[in-house]
């Protein structure tokens, strides 16, 4: 992916915005993680802090906020931070659900025969 946007608050603060076409939805766990993705990595390359997330909703003009705080840095890291070991040990299993339709990988993954 690729981050949309990225303000600076006049707190000297940052705010990152992923904008969405279509109708305004409640956005899945993969999209929060990216979105907490992106404010990682804008903090660590802008040495700046990120306190403001949000999907802006072209269509309708709606802001979704997602929590980022301390917390959720932490779990975010350590969530990619598995993702990587898996990737380094090549455990690729599948896990089927909503994003299944979407994949790249649906000619040969085992839970779609």
């Amino acid at each position: 992916g690729k981050m949309d946007r990225v303000d600076k608050l006049p707190s000297g603060e940052l705010r990152v915005i992923d904008f969405k076409v279509g109708e305004t939805k409640e956005p899945g766990p993969w999209e929060i993680f990216q979105l907490q993705l992106y404010a990682l990595a804008c903090e660590r390359t802008l040495d700046t802090e990120v306190t403001d997330c949000r999907f802006q909703f072209l269509t309708s003009n709606e802001t979704v906020p997602v929590e980022f705080n301390d917390e959720i840095r932490e779990a975010s890291l350590s969530r990619l931070r598995n993702v990587i070991a898996q990737m380094k040990g090549r455990e690729y299993e599948p896990n089927p659900g909503e994003y299944c339709d979407r994949c790249d990988f649906q000619g040969f993954c085992p839970s779609s025969h």
